[in-house]
């Protein structure tokens, strides 16, 4: 009579395999942690980012008490576009490369944002491997805008609200949340390969197992004997004899 041996696997028994194996999981998990902190720590260099904050007034909000029409909004939406362009310009980064004494800006990467449709509170971000050259870039792109602005726009009214500092830690990589998802990672596929295991383990090894897979009832069990016990209970026998 052919049999199917069931694959089924409960909670109950996700939860015993979980708790039989868990020595092995907890080891699976601190090397994965090892292997993922020297990975982030050797392979993954620290980026810093620093920003300048100014702002550009132009005629049309020199007076605070005027009504700001829809077109001046647009007209103020279009402005902010053209200082992005700007700062973003080859102009304005080779001059401030220029400043800092470098060829170029590359391994810097640079944004530009600001607050919904007002030209106001305009911000430089630059993230970098350096703390001290993403701050020097920012206010150098900085000093670099509020020259080609006015060259280009004729617009005067830029003043700075925040200069760039250095910063004192990284913004990046998050070594913190790399390592603990790391962790996380390697119980799950621990627990995955200790539930796996079980399924594909057709073997027989207690009782349980017989009703369970093969849905006979056990008649009797045969204890096994050790070995060791065996020779020792031989020689005694011997040594009786001999006597």
């Amino acid at each position: 009579m052919q049999t199917e041996i069931g694959t089924e696997i409960s909670l109950k028994d996700i939860f015993q395999l979980i708790r039989k194996n868990l020595i092995g999981i907890v080891i699976f998990m601190e090397c994965v942690i090892i292997v993922v902190s020297l990975f982030t720590f050797l392979f993954m260099e620290d980026q810093f980012t620093s920003s300048v904050v100014f702002s550009v007034v132009t005629k049309s909000e020199e007076n605070p008490d005027a009504a700001i029409s829809s077109g001046a909004l647009s007209a103020n939406l279009q402005l902010v576009n053209d200082y992005k362009i700007i700062v973003n310009s080859r102009t304005v980064k080779e001059a401030a490369a220029a400043r800092l004494g470098l060829e170029d800006l590359k391994g810097y990467s640079i944004s530009v944002n600001s607050e919904g449709t007002s030209s106001r509170g305009i911000n430089i971000t630059v993230t970098g491997p350096s703390a001290y050259m993403v701050a020097n870039i920012a206010n150098n792109l900085y000093l670099e805008f509020k020259e080609q602005v006015y060259r280009l726009l004729k617009v005067e009214n830029v003043a700075v609200i925040d200069s760039a500092i250095v910063p004192e830690s990284p913004s990046a990589p998050g070594r913190e949340k790399i390592i603990l998802l790391g962790a996380i990672v390697g119980v799950v596929l621990a627990i995955a390969f200790v539930i796996v295991r079980d399924i594909l383990d057709t073997t027989v090894k207690t009782a349980e197992d017989v009703e369970k897979q093969l849905g006979l009832a056990v008649l009797a069990q045969i204890p096994k004997v050790e070995e060791e016990n065996s020779t020792s209970d031989k020689k005694n026998k011997r040594g009786v004899k001999a006597e």
